[in-house]
């Protein structure tokens, strides 16, 4: 499966959901050449398998998040990105977490994962 994301995705930014789908909706009307009017955005919660790499470690994790798409496209977008079932015993820092030709920087500081720029 292709996937092809916003420029500061790949740069460990997971960006707020309206602000996303206002990105995904402008771009396609000026790659259609649409001037105004409805396009439909595609809403829904995944659940990934990832792998976590940071701290001198590797893990294997579960990754959920809100994908924002536009149907007939390959554009798609996330959001309200977790980490689950991540092993308990890795160190706090950086971690880049790569899945589904996808990828997210997180930060474990006291046991919480949160994803940088969220």
């Amino acid at each position: 499966m292709l996937w092809q994301v916003s420029e500061p995705f790949f740069q460990g930014m997971v960006q707020p959901v309206d602000l996303i789908e206002r990105k995904i909706l402008d771009g396609n009307r000026r790659m259609l050449g649409v001037e105004s009017g409805a396009m439909v955005l595609h809403r829904e919660v995944v659940v990934l398998s990832g792998q976590l790499t940071g701290m001198g470690r590797e893990a294997s994790c579960t990754l959920n998040a809100l994908r924002v798409s536009l149907p007939g496209t390959i554009v798609s977008h996330f959001a309200n990105c977790n980490i689950h079932h991540a092993p308990r015993d890795l160190p706090d820092g950086e971690y880049l977490m790569t899945f589904d030709g996808g990828m997210i920087v997180f930060q474990k500081h006291g046991g919480v994962w949160q994803a940088l720029g969220n």
